[in-house]
């Protein structure tokens, strides 16, 4: 996993998996990486778009729609198996083993994933409404306009919250080794990128608002 090999890993936990019940914390360990791995593997899984694209070429839509509905059940799916794991992880902590950075990490990664669904939800008002919304001629609903900016801003800060709480979870991991130290500096600056692409794309639309 620590590789990338998210669909071999998954493999391979899900043979491990049965012989791991005897002990109670290993299991919940192997439902953890099982959980993490398996929701890893659907961002690559060509089966699972595969799927996907057989279910929308059954109900005759676009190739456009099949990739937002690709990409929708992914992030679904992901995020759902990552709260499993989240719960699995949190289970299996105890006093004599705190696994506090495997939990914050698998957290934040939960967080930023749905960070993007809420950012997706957004562009995808923006899409259907555009016209209205942000039209030419300048009639869109000020109350729309409203309600879409509050909810970029929104998006915007999510990402700059999950960046700072790994900014925290960096500066706190006196222990952890370089390769994962270097992973949550990645995913921070990945953080604060979609923060800030968010503000510069609608920083005019603001601004114009706000003269209006």
């Amino acid at each position: 996993m620590r590789f990338g090999h998210h669909n071999f890993a998954s493999k391979l936990l899900k043979r491990i998996k049965p012989f791991a019940a005897s002990t109670e914390m290993t299991f919940l360990w192997i439902s953890v990486l099982s959980a993490i791995a398996d929701a890893e593997s659907y961002l690559i899984d060509e089966k699972f778009a595969e799927t996907i694209k057989n279910e929308a070429e059954k109900h005759s839509d676009s190739i456009d729609c099949f990739e937002n509905l690709n990409l929708e059940n992914r992030l679904l799916s992901l995020i759902e198996l990552y709260a499993i794991g989240l719960t699995h992880l949190k289970a299996s902590i105890s006093e004599h083993k705190s696994m506090r950075f495997q939990y914050e990490f698998v957290r934040l990664r939960l967080s930023y994933f749905q960070a993007h669904r809420h950012l997706r939800q957004c562009c995808s008002m923006l899409q259907s409404s555009s016209t209205k919304t942000f039209g030419a001629g300048g009639g869109g609903s000020q109350s729309n306009q409203s309600n879409f900016l509050a909810s970029m801003k929104k998006c915007s800060e999510e990402f700059r919250s999950i960046s700072k709480n790994y900014c925290d979870l960096y500066e706190s991991s006196f222990d952890v080794d370089l390769v994962s130290l270097r992973t949550i500096q990645l995913l921070q600056n990945g953080c604060t990128i979609m923060a800030e692409m968010i503000e510069k794309l609608f920083e005019q639309d603001q601004t114009n608002h706000k003269m209006k």
